[in-house]
């Protein structure tokens, strides 16, 4: 006959016939669990690393179906909206997703743990070398969907431009397949036997009466579940402490309950998805017209000229020829057995050599300004380092503390820092930065 979820009208049930059902639930949740995720390790075996890692990733959802429904548990009855609302997740791919990263954190506290969880709900973020240089969309939805559907895809950045899109397949992985830990956790609870009708009461009785805050620590958190899971009598008579060691460890990820985090902003506010898009783009769009406000600043001038600077690079590129031909001689003394990743310390540099002393003395030759400014251009040539001011007095303050063989260590990237410096500003992504403003 036709049917639809009616798991909702659990929040129904006395705890007497809620924990019958919750068994028997379970129990098929487990085997669906466990039939999955044995399947990705044969398909993986076999070398279908994709379709593994599908058939893995359902297995990962049915596990954190047992999650919600025990965190369900864990709720008290007197908070029925939070009862309802946590049930009311439970086809949803976004909370199954938490759940099981949930899984993977680890959290110092509950106040860190309930970012998390918050950081999660987020349906875009920006993110990039300097932090907002792209729209994501919310993490878990989008690698669950790149996971396993083809799809014709835009970047949310640049939506209107046609040049940014394209199909997406899912693409083949080259590694094995993995049990995740949120079935290592869920299976492991279930091997502990809280699963069972009994195992269950226990849960509702510790559980119901714990007071989390934001001040609940991991370690307050594993008292509890060594707590809950030393009540839950063993139907066969065995002891908890002959669980196999990764399923002790699993028990320990049992993650903090999620049930009064539910209320939070969900990606499924459909009518709110809109709004929050456009809010990001404005945000982008105003943190990248001040990050250019700030590449665009070029004072102070470095207090080193650029002949002084093309001289210490000839004396680097001296040093670096040098040493390039002490490795090879190394090598071939080997009989040109390995690679320069395992020549020794002694290699790496040699600073007893004549370039590297002759390096050394242009370097002590110039004055305590000059040699603040190398280390300022240095720290600027670094990867997505915009802000030359904060460089330079950063370099103000620290350069008479570092020593002399860490700043003969930047010579490489002096003259990049330079270049850099008289580089011309360029608005980022698009041209989308108001540079006129």
């Amino acid at each position: 006959m036709p049917y639809m979820s009616a798991v909702k009208t659990l929040a129904n049930l006395s705890d007497a016939d809620l924990f019958d059902s919750l068994s028997e639930g379970m129990t098929h949740l487990r085997a669906n669990v466990e039939r999955l995720d044995q399947a990705a390790h044969l398909l993986s075996g076999a070398g279908d690393q994709r379709t593994a890692a599908i058939l893995g990733h359902f297995a990962s959802e049915e596990a954190a179906k047992i999650l919600l429904l025990l965190d369900f548990v864990r709720c008290p009855r007197a908070e029925q909206s939070s009862r309802s609302r946590t049930l009311s997740f439970y086809n949803d791919h976004l909370w199954k997703g938490i759940y099981a990263s949930a899984c993977e954190w680890s959290p110092a506290d509950y106040e860190e743990f309930r970012g998390y969880v918050k950081k999660e709900c987020d349906p875009f973020y920006l993110d990039g070398p300097v932090g907002v240089d792209w729209i994501f969309p919310n993490d878990i939805t989008a690698r669950r969907e790149a996971l396993i559907y083809v799809d014709y895809v835009g970047d949310i950045t640049n939506l209107d431009d046609p040049k940014e899109r394209w199909w997406s397949s899912p693409y083949e992985r080259s590694y094995g397949h993995v049990s995740s830990s949120c079935v290592q956790v869920a299976l492991a609870l279930c091997k502990a036997g809280v699963a069972t009708v009994s195992g269950l009461e226990v849960v509702a009785d510790v559980w119901r009466t714990v007071a989390i805050t934001d001040g609940t620590t991991y370690g307050a958190l594993l008292e509890e579940v060594d707590r809950t899971l030393d009540l839950i009598p063993q139907p066969d008579g065995t002891d908890r402490n002959l669980l196999e060691e990764s399923d002790l460890m699993a028990l320990a990820r049992w993650p903090f309950p999620l049930w009064g985090l539910v209320a939070v902003r969900s990606e499924h506010d459909r009518e709110k998805r809109g709004s929050i898009l456009n809010d990001s783009r404005n945000t982008r769009k105003v943190r990248l017209q001040k990050l250019y406000e700030v590449e665009s600043c070029r004072e102070p001038t470095p207090a080193i000229s650029e002949a002084q600077i093309l001289t210490l690079h000839e004396a680097h590129l001296a040093v670096e020829s040098d040493l390039k031909a002490k490795r090879r001689e190394y090598l071939e003394s080997r009989g040109g057995e390995g690679t320069l990743q395992f020549i020794p310390a002694s290699l790496a540099i040699d600073e007893g050599s004549g370039s590297y002393q002759e390096l050394k003395q242009r370097w002590l030759n110039l004055t305590e300004e000059e040699r603040t400014a190398l280390v300022a251009l240095a720290w600027f040539s670094r990867g997505e380092v915009v802000d030359w001011e904060r460089a330079y007095v950063g370099a103000l303050e620290r350069a008479a503390g570092l020593d002399e063989r860490y700043q003969l260590g930047l010579r490489g990237e002096w003259l990049k820092g330079w270049r850099r410096w008289q580089s011309e500003p360029k608005p980022r992504h698009g041209g989308e930065v108001n540079v006129g403003s």
